[in-house]
């Protein structure tokens, strides 16, 4: 995997409705008490690309503006699962808009599973890169989901990224709410620059050419 030139600022490629929609299709999303979708666009990516997609709970909220700014698309709601982050992938791969870079930051609600990371390297499929970020448990433990991940970047070191928050944040009770899991704003600091080591691998080196519009002159001219 090789890192890119700065991006170019551009227009989204997947328009606000298009990813609100989503967010509110996928299964079990509305839940009572959990609040709403937040969700912050790329202020900047490169020409005819996606920007990259982190999926997040309620310990992205506070994240949102930064990771917007640093590149990513950022999609956070309270109690969010794994499986209903699999479901919002699952509703961009029908619409042909997954970008080249998926980060999942969940695991906190409902854990996570060896299946659930299999079916989201299904899901991006070939080509795409899949971001782990390990989390951290109520209390600001380091339980099962985080092995899981840990286990999956061994084993698909050439399409996982793992960020393991778990690791990064031992020692660093100032990151946190006293719950151990919500973020201060030191934490968001801390957070977003380690969600920014996965920007170098964003964009595709060899994007899709555009596709030819039917009748062009390109199309007309036969080889001779």
């Amino acid at each position: 995997m090789s890192s890119l030139a700065s991006p170019r600022r551009g227009a989204p490629v997947v328009t606000a409705l298009t990813l609100a929609l989503i967010a509110l299709a996928a299964p079990g999303v509305s839940q009572a008490g959990c609040g709403g979708t937040e969700i912050a666009y790329a202020h900047s990516h490169p020409r005819g690309q996606l920007p990259p997609l982190a999926l997040g709970d309620s310990t992205m909220l506070l994240s949102l503006p930064g990771l917007s700014a640093a590149g990513w698309t950022a999609n956070a709601h309270g109690c969010r699962t794994v499986r209903q982050a699999l479901g919002i992938l699952g509703h961009l791969r029908a619409r042909h808009q997954l970008p080249h870079m998926v980060a999942i930051a969940l695991g906190s609600n409902g854990g996570l599973a060896s299946p659930d990371i299999n079916e989201a390297l299904r899901l991006i499929c070939c080509g795409r890169i899949l971001v782990l970020v390990t989390p951290r448990e109520l209390g600001g433990r380091s339980g099962r989901p985080a092995a899981i991940e840990r286990a999956a970047a061994h084993a698909h070191h050439d399409r996982v990224l793992l960020l393991d928050w778990v690791a990064d944040s031992v020692g660093h009770p100032e990151w946190f709410q006293p719950d151990r899991l919500h973020l201060t704003f030191r934490g968001v600091a801390a957070f977003n620059a380690l969600l920014a080591h996965a920007l170098p691998y964003a964009y595709s080196p060899c994007p899709p050419k555009p596709a030819r519009h039917a009748g062009s002159r390109a199309d007309r001219v036969r080889p001779s």
